[in-house]
């Protein structure tokens, strides 16, 4: 048809422009399919994407949910784009240090970020000098995951419930310690507002990801934690970890029998996180469309559910990039709130 073979021909001329300015850069340059050739094709006076190898920063060790996620999502795309995507593990400063690093870079799509709601909505209302505002400095692309944590405890620990649990801290104050990945996490506010509904003392022992926290966690260096289900259930599996209850407002599908928190009749922890992927300010719209569209591609392809979200205790989440900026904006509220009932602060 010449059509298509007209289509094709400005495909091709546009792909060997690319090629050709990679090459004068001294790059080396994989060959993208045709399948792949609207990903490096540029509209109108505007630069192709991608030109080079893409980044995506995350904000913990490698090991754990995060780095899992950023690292299978990265596969995909690479396919989808013709480009290595690569992953960048930047932990510390709750999640700071790698969203500040993301805030410096270039505007085009070449460094992208995929972190926890935290980063987003918590560390604002922790943080009286952050070098971020969270509606003005980034650029909402997709969402990718939900997250449904579980409170787990050391196995030495003498408490089988929830109620057993408040029981026992409140007859040893300061006794037990409870790990985070980090301050302004979504488990340490959680475990805060927990603290304050129950009158009870807990010593917050954060970290830099999930991975040393759980290492300490088994060893009984600390007593217990708020995380992903499939974080822990390995352990508990062994009898290292006990299970007490789902944070979720409702009990878990892959696990029903786990009673909620709120089902044991304590109150103050009930709680979700998600993931996301966002760029720096002022990323051109047409962009950032298409890239939503081929992450949300990858998040609701049966193969990602079933060999990553599930197989990780996560449930894919997408959005449109306007919808995920609206949550933005009202989980700032959300967790504000929370972060006021906790007391908690980091500066």
């Amino acid at each position: 048809m010449p059509g298509a073979r007209a289509l094709w021909l400005r495909l091709g001329s546009a792909l060997a422009v690319v090629l050709a300015q990679m090459a004068c850069m001294g790059e080396v340059v994989a060959q993208a399919s045709p399948a792949n050739a609207s990903a490096v094709s540029a509209a109108a006076g505007a630069p192709a994407f991608p030109n080079r190898p893409v980044k995506i920063i995350l904000p913990s060790p490698p090991g754990g949910v995060t780095d899992l996620l950023g690292r299978m999502l990265g596969q995909r795309l690479a396919q989808a784009w013709g480009y290595p995507v690569l992953v960048e593990n930047k932990p510390g400063a709750g999640k700071i240090i790698a969203a500040e690093m993301l805030v410096k870079s270039p505007p085009d799509g070449h460094t992208l970020f995929l972190t926890e709601a935290a980063t987003f909505v918590v560390n604002p209302h922790l943080y009286r000098n952050l070098p971020y505002d969270t509606l003005r400095d980034f650029t909402p692309v997709a969402l990718v995951a939900e997250n449904f944590p579980v409170l787990v405890v050391n196995a030495a620990i003498p408490a089988r419930t929830m109620r057993e649990l408040v029981a026992l801290a409140k007859a040893r104050p300061g006794a037990f310690s409870y790990g985070t990945m980090g301050v302004g996490t979504y488990a340490h506010i959680a475990i805060e507002n927990f603290r304050q509904a129950n009158g009870i003392d807990l010593v917050h022992v954060p970290y830099k990801g999930a991975s040393p926290a759980m290492t300490d966690l088994v060893a009984g260096e600390i007593a217990l934690m708020v995380v992903n289900l499939n974080v822990a259930d390995p352990f508990v599996r062994q009898g290292k970890l006990r299970l007490l209850a789902a944070t979720t407002p409702a009990r878990l599908a892959s696990r029903p029998e786990l009673l909620t928190v709120r089902e044991q009749g304590i109150p103050g922890l009930a709680v979700t996180s998600w993931f996301g992927v966002v760029g720096p300010a002022h990323m051109p719209e047409p962009l950032v469309e298409r890239m939503a569209a081929d992450i949300t591609r990858v998040v609701r392809s049966t193969e990602f559910v079933e060999q990553v979200l599930s197989r990780n205790g996560l449930e894919p989440m997408t959005s449109t990039p306007a919808s995920f900026r609206q949550l933005m904006r009202d989980e700032l509220v959300t967790w504000g709130r929370m972060v006021k009932v906790s007391g908690a602060t980091a500066d």
